[in-house]
């Protein structure tokens, strides 16, 4: 199996083009990893009592030894990850954003969590039977802004680390769009009441520098994955058409 990542800040539409590639899949070049969920149901399915411990915070340093339980043996996250360094390496940057003083205990908390959770199954994804392309809507990639919400100077190097350590996805569309889009699209959730932690309670130019600095973020992950030889396609939310799927599907169509 080959994942496809999709990544962008928050807010700049990843999910309206999930929902486009996932409803214009007629010749299954690719599958959805709702999809990938279905075909590997047994695999995904494990206990996780621990994170329902308010003290995991003193696990976190031996969090690469924990054992995940999966309902079959066909593939063992546990052994997969131990004793790989580029993953033991990966869970230490993972920890030090966990650590971050000036976040609520909760939020670093979820951050590790839905990390983990994402990695495990997008392991269980790539080395699984499956020989699609799976396309997965919340990305190894994305998840930086689960556990760094902003870019810190102080954490540049952690970020670009982090890059360089998560497993290569076979491809990524990159998406972006104007601030004032990603903007008018946070300010919607909001009114309907969805909305981000880092986005809650703010006026437009607060937004405006968040996402600013989420940007900074993105080109960090762009350039990276780019210097590491992923092939990677940029795409124009704005600009989301049928000839623009076409497109992104010849893309995904190289990939095989």
């Amino acid at each position: 199996m080959n994942r496809i990542e999709l990544f962008g800040v928050p807010g700049v539409g990843k999910s309206t083009l999930y929902k486009s590639l996932s409803t214009r899949n007629k010749a299954e070049s690719y599958i959805t990893e709702a999809d990938a969920k279905r075909l590997t149901e047994s695999n995904i399915l494990f206990k996780s009592k621990y994170f329902r411990n308010k003290y995991l915070i003193k696990f976190l340093n031996q969090f690469h030894r924990l054992k995940l339980f999966k309902r079959n043996e066909k593939f063992n996250f546990y052994d997969f990850i131990s004793n790989k360094k580029q993953f033991n390496d990966l869970f230490e940057i993972v920890l030090k954003f966990s650590s971050i003083k000036s976040r609520q205990t909760n939020r670093r908390l979820l951050g590790v969590h839905w990390f983990m959770g994402k990695f495990e199954n997008a392991m269980v994804y790539e080395n699984h039977i499956l020989d699609d392309l799976v396309i997965l809507d919340e990305s190894l990639m994305q998840k930086i802004f689960s556990l760094i919400e902003v870019y810190d100077k102080n954490y540049e190097n952690e970020i670009r680390e982090y890059f360089y350590s998560i497993p290569k996805p076979a491809g990524i569309l990159a998406c972006r769009t104007n601030i004032e889009q990603i903007v008018f699209r946070i300010s919607k959730r909001a009114k309907d009441g969805v909305v981000r932690h880092i986005h809650f309670n703010k006026n437009i130019d607060e937004l405006e520098e968040v996402v600013t600095l989420q940007n900074k973020i993105y080109e960090i992950g762009v350039n990276t994955m780019t210097n590491r030889g992923v092939p990677l396609k940029e795409v124009n939310i704005d600009g989301l058409n049928d000839s623009l799927i076409l497109d992104i599907e010849t893309f995904l169509n190289s990939l095989e």
